[in-house]
């Protein structure tokens, strides 16, 4: 119980500073129960917490580091996990405790929703849990970041103590 409040101030506390620190970058609001608006940060990471890449980086296309923490290439036949998080070190062990409630927002360059891309965690809730994203109609090929996504992690299950975490930066090949 005491560590389970423990993650929660933290997670409070990092959003408040990171929505306080954010140059920018627009905002959205995390889904399911009560909505709480929140600005994304690049930087990503609440508390201990960090997302860990789970496919190659983007390097052969422009990545601004100053909008993004990293770039994906997503394409059809892979639906990923693009991205996990964990309490530990990594994202291959057994599920731990507390669990985290993930999400993801895809929108488009002007902060519009994707209506092209889905995305579902798996486990949910875990720790660690993994995001897949999956193309519910075709994509045309870019070189640049068309897509956003906005990842959120919770320690409820209604979207209460939340923390901003990251923008990814995907590519469709």
């Amino acid at each position: 119980m005491r560590l389970r409040l423990l993650i929660a101030s933290s997670l409070v506390v990092a959003g408040l500073t990171v929505s306080a620190c954010n140059r920018g970058g627009g905002s959205s609001a995390v889904p399911s129960g009560p909505q709480q608006s929140a600005s994304t940060n690049r930087h990503g990471g609440v508390g201990a917490l960090k997302p860990i890449p789970m496919v190659s980086r983007d390097t052969k296309n422009e990545c601004p580091s100053s909008k993004y923490l990293y770039c994906v290439d997503i394409t059809p036949s892979n639906s990923g996990p693009y991205v996990c998080f964990s309490s530990g070190s990594s994202c291959g062990g057994p599920q731990e405790s507390p669990p985290y409630y993930a999400y993801g927002i895809i929108v488009n360059l002007k902060d519009k929703p994707a209506r092209k891309l889905s995305e579902y965690w798996d486990p949910y809730p875990g720790n660690p849990t993994g995001q897949y994203i999956v193309e519910t109609g075709t994509l045309k090929s870019s070189k640049r970041v068309k897509y956003v996504d906005q990842v959120y992690v919770c320690l409820e299950p209604s979207g209460g103590s939340c923390g901003p975490v990251s923008s990814i930066g995907l590519i469709p090949q």
